[in-house]
Order: structure tokens, then sequence, then C-alpha cells
């Protein structure tokens, strides 16, 4: 988050000082990432880029604005590991 905070310093302080929850969500690949970060251009919301120097600067990641609308658009989303979710419930029998 450090690329988001060095952008939009004042959406940082504001997210920091009153929440600090994240939520970490998962595409398939990193064309689907880019298509997401087409929308959010489109949708102008803040975002910043996290890429891989070790493979090529790949985007593997991306920090969006905390707002209702990015909230909206992320919707459909799902949040990473989410698949696990099962496997613990299977293992714990619940």
């Amino acid at each position: 988050y450090g690329a988001f905070h060095q952008q939009y310093p004042l959406i940082y302080n504001e997210w920091h000082s009153k929440s600090k929850y994240i939520c970490i969500l998962s595409v398939k690949d990193e064309q689907s990432l880019q298509s997401l970060i087409e929308g959010l251009k489109l949708k102008q919301l803040k975002y910043s880029l996290f890429t891989e120097p070790d493979i090529n600067n790949q985007i593997t990641a991306i920090a969006v604005e905390p707002c209702d609308e990015s909230r909206r658009f992320l919707s459909n989303i799902p949040r990473a590991l989410k698949e696990y979710d099962q496997l613990l419930i299977n293992k714990h029998n619940i």
C-alpha cells in the first residue's frame, strides 16, 4: 500500500484514521487485472499498481480508493482464497 499512500496521501490518511480495513480480492490473471484497471479508469476511481520486477514488471495487484463507488464496482470480484473457506469447513465437519 506504499504506492497508494504516496500517490493519494489525503485519501490514505482518511482511510488510516477511520478504518484500516482492507479487502483482498482475486482475478484469474494479469489480463483480467488489466480489464479491471480499464473499468476503474472509466469510473474515474483512483488506484495504484503493484508490479513484480523479477517477472518483467508484471502487474500483480492494485490498491483501489475506499469509497462507495469502488465497493459497488468491485462487488462481483471474488474474495482471494475463498476456495479455502469450504476446505476449512469440511476439515472440521461443520
